[in-house]
């Protein structure tokens, strides 16, 4: 795939990290599955708002 975008000419590096952080963007999201039966991110998440629920009373 960095062939790919290399022989795009210059500026190949930042036109790739902007799809990689759109990528991650909508893992995190929950837009997009890395695979069918992937469930980690919003456990993940559920994780991290349990944590914040604790140390901030008034987080949502």
């Amino acid at each position: 795939m960095l062939r790919w975008f290399r022989k795009m000419g210059a500026g190949y590096g930042p036109r790739l990290n902007q799809i990689l952080r759109i990528y991650w963007l909508a893992l995190l999201g929950g837009g997009i599955k890395r695979f069918p039966s992937d469930d980690n991110i919003p456990r993940l998440l559920n994780k991290g708002h349990e944590k914040m629920r604790k140390k901030y009373k008034d987080f949502p």
